[in-house]
């Protein structure tokens, strides 16, 4: 029954490296709770070893991985990109019978039973594959299934297909070979064995309440049999299938239209113009999965150099600056950014709870209407488009962006719209408190000419806005003082750890804040005050009116009052502010 009421599901804990749908993080917390024996993990289908790939990410940390590919020119470059992994790959086809089922080819390469994962995903004979396994029992199997069939219906098709099968049927299957399931994701089932499944009794495992719903497309008819669809098919919808089914289902057929000469003409473009489509989406995921490896690559180098940062800025005093509350914050942070910070590290629950918001609703639908009237579709994907490193979590697909994103860049319109500031003119930017760079990264987006970016902020959250921007910008833009004489370098994003900021002249077209000078110290708050806000001709603010945590708080509205600035207040946001100048 605990399992049944849980809120808990191991989507929660999804992000994707090379997977697609949020796989590798689900696993990775998988065998967290479940435990390793052999670390070895199987892919078939595996292309190039990184493209979509349920267990590159592991390989790429220490597991050795069978990787299958039938294909030869994918096969020679899987060769070649997991040459410096311990990976076993095979040239071959995987089938659910006969000399070539997984089991015979890996009895064959003397590979003994002795398998964590198994990853099963081929686009078709998934179900035929898992149900041929009969020796082979892996701690952790993922079997795609197809996401346009119902999570209550039953159904499977022919052998030899191109269909797939529905969640329930490999449910059904599972159970009869002693594994259950316990995550789903929009294409894969995640099963474990049956004497592990207690492990998960505390996370939701029931199929009907964790399975994605996004896929389904109704066909909705009238009381004269016209119909229409409730969306646009997920993978299209081009002709009824001819294909033979286990299961109940309603074989539909298309009433003839009399029209005994079809349009060649018309089927041949259509017929070009998704090859077209299909061409241009292959060549973005190229494109995707290149910048990812890439990201991984540069992230990877860098923060073997991050202990070292920020151990030395941390013996610098800085307790005049900070609060209690980000005391704490930062206590907590370090466990989970030393010594080496995970690639995932904006899914970590403490930056998720300040600095992102996990659910839509008010906040985001009208940042995002405000944004849309402001820009072009094109120019927003460019501008809140997120990067892969850290995983941010995304809640808005059309960019695709988070709302930690959409949030910066509405500060920025805001403020623009209700100044008539000219963006030309801003050649210096310092930003109180900058997170993990976002802004900063926003900011370069939207000023296409050279600036000068200073972000002022805790040694922690500097050499954390050094690991992310660095690795997305390359370390020649980015400028982290590390030292009492290191010097601000202009056109550069500059981090500057508090500690120093008492050392520089800083002098700024534009000041921004959101939130951090209200939940910083009242020296901190005064400091700012005392040196004139930088001497900015311009001020960004959003502060909290009132915090029972943070009780100077308030003191950012007073003092931005006696300078002259505008102040709105958020509507969406109840007791939350802007402060324009």
């Amino acid at each position: 029954m605990k399992n049944m009421i849980s809120t808990k599901k191991l989507s929660n804990y999804a992000y994707n490296v090379y997977s697609q749908f949020g796989e590798d993080g689900i696993i990775e917390r998988i065998f967290k709770i479940l435990g390793t024996s052999s670390k070895v993990c199987i892919e078939f289908g595996a292309w190039d070893g990184f493209y979509l790939s349920n267990t590159a990410n592991l390989w790429i940390n220490g597991w050795k991985g069978i990787l299958i590919e039938v294909d030869e020119v994918k096969y020679k470059s899987l060769v070649e990109n997991v040459k410096k992994y311990d990976c076993h790959c095979l040239n071959t086809f995987v089938s659910y019978e006969g000399p070539n089922t997984l089991e015979n080819i890996l009895k064959r390469e003397e590979i003994s039973d002795d398998i964590d994962f198994l990853s099963i995903d081929i686009d078709g004979d998934d179900y035929y594959i898992f149900e041929s396994l009969k020796e082979l029992h892996p701690r952790l199997i993922s079997c795609e299934y197809n996401p346009t069939i119902p999570i209550h219906m039953d159904l499977i098709s022919e052998k030899g297909n191109y269909f797939g099968c529905s969640a329930l049927s490999l449910v059904k299957l599972a159970e009869k070979k002693n594994y259950r399931l316990i995550a789903i994701t929009d294409t894969n089932c995640f099963f474990v064995r049956s004497i592990d499944f207690k492990k998960f009794e505390t996370y939701d495992t029931n199929l009907e309440s964790i399975a994605p719903t996004k896929h389904l497309t109704y066909f909705i008819t009238g009381y004269d049999g016209n119909y229409i669809l409730s969306k646009k098919p997920t993978y299209g919808c081009t002709r009824p299938s001819t294909q033979k089914f286990i299961g109940e289902y309603y074989a539909f057929q298309v009433k003839n239209s009399g029209d005994s000469n079809p349009n060649l003409f018309k089927k041949l473009f259509f017929s070009f113009k998704r090859r077209v489509i299909q061409l241009k989406m292959k060549l973005l995921q190229t494109r995707l999965a290149r910048t990812k490896r890439n990201q991984i690559i540069a992230f990877n180098a860098l923060r073997n150099n991050f202990y070292n940062i920020y151990n030395n800025l941390k013996k610098y005093d800085i307790d005049q600056f900070t609060t209690p509350l980000w005391e704490n914050y930062n206590t907590k942070l370090e466990k989970v950014f030393l010594p080496y910070p995970p690639f995932s590290f904006l899914r970590d629950p403490i930056i998720m709870s300040t600095m992102f918001v996990t659910s839509g609703g008010r906040w985001l639908k009208e940042e995002l209407t405000f944004l849309e009237k402001k820009n072009s579709k094109d120019k927003l994907k460019f501008l809140l488009q997120e990067e892969y490193v850290g995983m941010p979590l995304l809640l808005n697909f059309t960019y695709p962006t988070s709302h930690n994103s959409i949030h910066h860049l509405y500060h920025l319109i805001r403020f623009l719209d209700k100044t008539k500031c000219n963006l030309d003119q801003i050649n210096t930017i310092v930003e109180w408190g900058g997170g993990y760079g976002n802004m900063a990264k926003i900011f370069k987006r939207l000023k296409s000419t050279p600036s000068t970016y200073i972000i002022i902020d805790t040694p922690l959250f500097s050499s954390i806005q050094w690991l992310y921007l660095a690795t997305i910008l390359g370390e020649e833009s980015v400028n982290l003082l590390q030292n009492y004489e290191d010097s601000i370098h202009a056109g550069k994003i500059n981090l500057i750890p508090i500690c120093f900021v008492d050392r520089h002249k800083i002098s700024a077209d534009l000041f921004i804040s959101t939130w951090a000078l209200s939940e910083s110290s009242k020296f901190s708050q005064d400091y700012v005050v005392t040196h004139e806000w930088f001497n900015a001709r311009h001020i960004l603010l959003a502060y909290q009116d009132k915090s029972n945590k943070l009780p100077d708080a308030e003191r950012v509205g007073k003092i931005a009052k006696d300078i002259g600035a505008v102040i709105e207040d958020i509507e969406f946001l109840p007791g939350n502010y802007y402060a324009f100048r």
